[in-house]
């Protein structure tokens, strides 16, 4: 069952994937390289507006995640995916702690869920 569900899910991700969906992230990779290039320090010390224009980021997809592929499998996820999702959400507890003013949000579960 587990295997039909992977194929389903890699299908469905697969048809979400467009020309266009690659170009912006291609961009947006781009982008991070410039930003954290060493040689390009000393150019966006003279020129800050050229380095506020690149961190300007815009998100890659306005469509949310269908709801079967918001929720991902622990087991199927890798060591730097669970990294920079535990970051993800401790930066997100915390401002829903700044809105709301209650716990901090950290739960514990099998799945993660990327929204």
């Amino acid at each position: 069952m587990e295997e039909d569900d992977v194929v389903t899910i890699s299908m469905d991700v697969a048809r979400s994937v467009t020309k266009v969906a690659i170009r912006e992230a291609r961009a947006q990779d781009l982008r991070n390289e410039i930003l954290n290039s060493e040689k390009l320090k000393s150019h966006f010390q003279d020129n800050p507006k050229d380095l506020d224009l690149l961190k300007h980021d815009k998100v890659l997809s306005k469509k949310a995640p269908a709801p079967h592929l918001r929720d991902v499998p622990e087991y199927l996820l890798d060591p730097t995916t669970k990294e920079a999702s535990n970051i993800a959400s401790k930066r997100a507890s915390k401002g829903r702690m700044k809105r709301r003013g209650d716990g901090d949000g950290d739960r514990k579960s099998k799945t993660k869920r990327f929204t």
